[in-house]
C-alpha cells in the first residue's frame, strides 16, 4: 500500500469546455497530446469542434502545468481536482495510457447537445445557490446521470422529489415526464447538464448545478443534501468524499454500494448478462467461489473479467432462459418509463 505522501501527490482531474459561440473565429486548437507528452498525466479526452471534455490522473504538479497551459487559450474552465481513495493502491487508481478521441460532440450521448449556447430557459447555479433552491418547495430535481450512477448516490431534498433515470440511455425527452415546475438538474461535473440545456427547447425553467456534484461535495460535504457516493468514470469508481450509504443490493435489498467489493475497479464487478450494465449485488448474494461459498446470485448476473467470447456465449445462452436480470428496466430501453421518482420528504 502506498504511503500518505504518495496518495496526496497524485490527483484526478475532471473538466470540460465549450468554445464561446460569440467568437467569430475560434482560437487555435489545443494539442492535448503534445501538451501532455512530457507530463506524468494519462486518461481520456474527447475533442470536438464545439469543445472538449476530459478526465486525467497524474501528479498534482504536472496537472497544474497542464491546467495553466490550457487556461491561456480556454478561459474560464471549471477544473475539478479530487483525491484518490484511501482504501485502494495508488497504482490501481491511475490511468496508464492517454486516449484522445476526436468526436462530433463534447459528451458521448448523441441524444443531447446541438445548440450553440444554453437554451433561453436554462440558468447555471453555484453550489450555494443550488443548495438554497433545494430547500424551496415547488421544484423538482432531475438526475441527468445513468441509473447505475444514481444507484449509489443522489440528491435528497427535504421538500422536493428527485427524478432518477430508469433506463440505460439518456435522452432530453425525459424532461417531458417531469412536472411543469422549476427543474434542478445535476450530474457528476456539469457537462451532461450543459449538453441537455443546449438541446432543450421546452417551457420549463431549467437550473443547472455549475461544477456538478464534484463542486457541491467539495463545498458542503456531509452537511449537504447529496447522499451516498459520487460515481466517477475513472479508476476510482467513486470519489472518496461520500455522505452515507444509499445503495441497495439488487436481490436482498440490504445496504450495499460497492460495485467492486473492495477490490480494484473491474476485478469483482457484477454485470447483467443481457445488457452488461453494472449491478449492485452484496457479498452474501455474490458468494465467494474461491472459498466454496455459493451465495444467492441468480443466473441472470455474472461476475466481471469475462472474456468477450465467454460473455457473448453466456448472453446467447441467457436468451433461452427465464431469469432475473438487472431489475429488467435497463434491458428494456424504449419499453419502460424513462424516469422513476423518489419522494424525499
Amino acid at each position: 500500500m502506498a504511503s500518505l505522501v504518495e496518495k496526496t501527490t497524485y490527483k484526478i482531474l475532471l473538466y470540460y469546455y465549450y468554445w464561446d459561440e460569440a467568437i467569430p473565429t475560434p482560437p487555435p486548437a489545443i494539442d492535448h497530446e503534445v501538451l501532455l507528452s512530457e507530463l506524468n498525466c494519462y486518461g481520456r479526452i474527447r475533442v470536438s469542434n464545439e469543445g472538449f471534455n476530459g478526465v486525467l490522473s497524474g501528479t498534482e504538479e504536472d496537472l497544474r502545468v497542464y491546467m495553466d497551459c490550457v487556461d491561456k487559450v480556454a478561459v474560464g474552465i471549471e477544473w475539478k481536482v479530487s483525491d484518490l481513495r484511501d482504501d485502494l493502491s495508488v497504482e490501481s487508481q491511475l490511468f496508464t495510457e492517454l486516449k484522445i478521441k476526436k468526436t462530433k460532440d463534447v459528451v458521448s450521448s448523441n441524444e443531447v447537445g446541438g445548440r450553440a449556447g444554453l437554451g433561453p430557459r436554462a440558468h447555471k447555479l453555484s453550489p450555494t445557490e443550488f443548495h438554497e433552491m433545494l430547500q424551496r418547495p415547488g421544484c423538482v430535481m432531475l438526475d441527468v446521470r445513468n441509473g447505475y450512477e444514481s444507484a449509489i448516490g443522489h440528491f435528497k431534498s427535504p421538500v422536493n422529489p428527485t427524478y432518477l433515470l430508469n433506463t440505460r440511455k439518456f435522452s432530453d425527452t425525459v424532461l417531458d415526464e417531469v412536472p411543469k415546475r422549476p427543474v434542478l438538474a445535476y450530474c457528476t461535473g456539469g457537462v451532461r447538464c450543459e449538453a441537455l440545456a443546449r438541446s432543450y427547447t421546452g417551457d420549463k425553467d431549467l437550473y443547472l448545478l455549475d461544477g456538478g456534484i464534484c463542486k457541491y461535495m467539495e463545498q458542503f460535504g456531509e452537511a449537504g443534501y447529496f447522499k451516498g457516493k459520487n460515481f466517477t468514470f475513472d479508476r476510482r469508481r467513486y470519489e472518496p468524499n461520500g455522505n452515507g450509504l444509499v445503495g441497495r443490493c439488487l436481490y436482498c435489498d440490504s445496504e450495499h454500494d460497492n460495485y467492486d467489493h473492495g477490490d480494484a475497479v473491474g476485478d469483482k464487478e457484477v454485470r447483467c448478462r443481457k445488457c452488461r450494465v453494472l449491478c449492485l449485488v452484496c457479498d452474501g448474494c455474490l458468494g465467494n467461489p474461491d472459498e466454496g461459498k455459493e451465495g444467492r446470485l441468480p443466473h441472470g448476473v455474472s461476475m466481471g473479467q469475462l472474456t468477450e467470447e465467454l460473455a457473448e456465449r453466456e448472453k446467447e445462452e441467457e436468451e433461452s432462459k427465464r431469469g432475473v436480470f438487472c431489475g429488467g428496466n435497463f434491458c428494456k430501453v424504449g419499453r419502460v418509463s424513462n424516469l422513476k421518482v423518489v419522494e424525499n420528504k
